[in-house]
């Protein structure tokens, strides 16, 4: 057996696998690379689009969007104040409710008997 000839062989073999894999590795690169650069271009087409459209907006309204603007903010305002009107309106109800009834019954029969709750239901807490 010539073990000068499988050495110089296995050493081969090893630098080809290694080259290989090297070669692996630097394909993945660029393929990240490129993949990267793909996407930074859309970010920056997406983000240059988005300043057209909004600098056409700001030319539309101020040429004669002016008054769809000014209803849109009026709406959004009107919509704003009866949002506004049905919360105090609720908060009135509740407060009215809470008055009237003093306490809170609980929804099941079955409470009314218990001690503790008759304890922390009771009218006065001057014991």
């Amino acid at each position: 057996m010539d073990y000068a000839r499988e050495i110089e062989y296995a050493d081969e073999d090893f630098r080809r696998r290694s080259q290989s894999q090297l070669d692996e590795l630097e394909h993945g690169k660029r393929e990240i690379e490129a993949a990267y650069q793909g996407a930074i271009e859309q970010v920056l087409a997406e983000e240059r689009q988005a300043r057209e459209e909004r600098e056409l907006a700001e030319a539309a309204a101020e040429t004669g969007g002016a008054a769809q603007a000014e209803a849109a903010a009026r709406a959004e305002r009107e919509r704003l104040e009866a949002e506004a009107r049905e919360q105090r309106e609720s908060i009135a109800r509740s407060a009215a409710s809470r008055q009237a009834h003093g306490y809170v019954a609980p929804s099941d029969d079955d409470e009314w008997d218990d001690p503790d709750s008759q304890y922390y239901r009771r009218e006065s807490w001057l014991v």
